[in-house]
């Protein structure tokens, strides 16, 4: 875990410094653009993102991060060709699949989890090609999830209505002055606190569980947003 934390900052740091380094005397700019985003939040070990797993005597509780997806609209502002802030807001769909495993039988409920995120973050360009810039952009997330989850047999329960997390975007971005921009890229978000409370009830749900599990919201997004050109009138 240190090692995978000493990673990204040395990239923090090695991006940062060479764009200050390249560009002591950047024009200001001071553009504003607005733009439309998809992506797919992709299940895996890496960074927390993972399966979580509850052992009660002789039955196993597995709830399974699936694949998910995400939409949304940005906002960002340019103060040089190097250095923007950015915003927005997303609709985020989570799966994820619950599974209560014992010697006898195996019960499996999916699951879909809503939310709604407000990003801020600040973005560091580097300049690789004439219209292609990477960038690298730590910020922060405020998650909103408006309900909790029912199934036949589990309960979903948000931990709150409102929580706090973390994250890192890496991405290239192509600029022409017609067409706008184009954005393709990987974030991961990483939660301060727990997501969802999933409850496994054996017959109808409601008072004191069988079984529980809680769960972070953590996960690697791969995104594409597309900034429409500046309005030429202005």
């Amino acid at each position: 875990m240190k090692i995978k934390k000493n990673i990204i900052l040395f990239l923090l740091v090695l991006i940062a410094s060479f764009s200050f380094s390249q560009n002591k005397n950047t024009e200001i700019e001071n553009k504003n653009f607005f733009g439309i985003t998809t992506g797919v939040l992709v299940p895996n070990n890496l960074l927390f993102t993972k399966s979580y797993n509850e052992v009660y005597k002789i039955d196993r509780y597995i709830l399974t991060n699936k694949y998910g997806y995400t939409y949304g609209i940005k906002v960002k502002h340019d103060f040089t060709k190097h250095y923007s802030l950015q915003t927005g807001i997303n609709y985020v769909h989570r799966n994820f699949s619950a599974e209560i495993i014992n010697s006898d039988t195996s019960i499996q409920n999916d699951l879909r989890f809503i939310s709604y995120e407000l990003p801020i973050s600040g973005l560091i360009y580097v300049r690789l090609f004439k219209k292609i810039y990477m960038d690298i952009s730590p910020g922060f997330l405020t998650n909103f999830f408006p309900s909790d989850i029912i199934t036949s047999s589990m309960y979903g329960k948000r931990f709150r209505f409102a929580t706090f997390s973390g994250m890192l975007n890496l991405g290239w971005e192509f600029r022409t002055k017609d067409k706008g921009y184009f954005y393709l890229g990987a974030s991961y978000k990483r939660d301060f606190s727990n997501m969802i409370y999933v409850a496994y009830f054996k017959g109808i749900i409601g008072g004191i569980s069988d079984y529980s599990i809680a769960s972070r919201g953590d996960y690697l997004n791969i995104n594409f947003t597309y900034y429409f050109p500046q309005n030429k009138n202005k």
